[in-house]
């Protein structure tokens, strides 16, 4: 049993497996069996968000994975309240860390068990498994100080924009859309744009939107953040953000 208050929680943005990172997920279900069975012997503490929002989660972790059943078990909380809502849930996300990897998943359709005489959750493989191993990939937050924009190139038909970036890695890039009336529609394509990190250099790339949700800042205004997925990012672009991500890990620590 795992107690809701025994670790610090470093809560996301948003319950959504992220979406925009669609070549480092797992679908194979013995590879999923594997990442899930490596978690059960670390172990590691997973926080399980459910009904859709970060303030509700309970901490867990896997007990014990099937691999010909395809489901395996994860650990009650101490909050029998939280466990009475967390089963009856439509959907789950589950997030963790496995040997600094980041592991994402969502779980339909879970069950009350017993595991040895003891309460558990009976859960069905995911669909798949987000595995991200490469550090370069995991998204920098930009700092406000900066006020970086993302040009997206239009046409006649659809005008030119620049909207703020909220965040940047090697997959791809968050954006601020202020209208919230405007409409975007997933997998569509922007195949001109460019990003200027004064004197790092400019990047053109092409991008692929995969995310849409609304959220709100910290001065309290409501914003639709843009996910985009880089589409065929050149070399020489990549090496640009990796430069611009280490200026920013530099500066964090010296402001410490």
């Amino acid at each position: 049993m795992v107690e809701n208050n025994s670790i610090e929680i470093n809560s996301p943005q948003s319950t959504d497996v992220v979406d925009d990172y669609g070549q480092y997920h797992v679908d194979n279900q013995l590879e999923m069996c594997s990442i899930l069975k490596s978690l059960m012997l670390k172990p590691d503490v997973i926080t399980a968000y459910y009904d859709d929002t970060m303030q509700n989660f309970i901490l867990t972790s896997v007990l014990a994975v099937d691999t010909k059943k395809r489901n395996f078990i994860l650990d009650i909380s101490s909050d029998e309240t939280r466990n009475n809502i967390f089963v009856n849930s439509n959907r789950v996300i589950c997030k963790t860390k496995c040997k600094n990897v980041r592991v994402e998943f969502s779980i339909m359709d879970l069950k009350a068990t017993k595991l040895n005489d003891e309460n558990a959750f009976l859960c069905p493989l995911p669909q798949n498994i987000l595995y991200l191993q490469r550090r370069e990939f995991y998204r920098a937050a930009i700092p406000l100080g900066d006020k970086i924009s993302c040009r997206i190139l239009g046409s006649q038909s659809n005008p030119s924009k620049s909207l703020t970036l909220s965040d940047i890695s090697s997959g791809g890039i968050g954006l601020n859309e202020p209208n919230k009336s405007t409409s975007y529609e997933l997998f569509e394509q922007s195949k001109q744009c460019e990003i200027d990190f004064g004197e790092l250099g400019t990047i053109n790339f092409a991008i692929e939107l995969r995310s849409i949700k609304n959220i709100k800042l910290n001065n309290n205004s409501e914003v639709k953040r843009l996910g985009y997925k880089f589409v065929d990012l050149h070399t020489p672009d990549n090496a640009i953000i990796q430069r611009y991500i280490h200026s920013i890990d530099i500066r964090k620590k010296q402001s410490k």
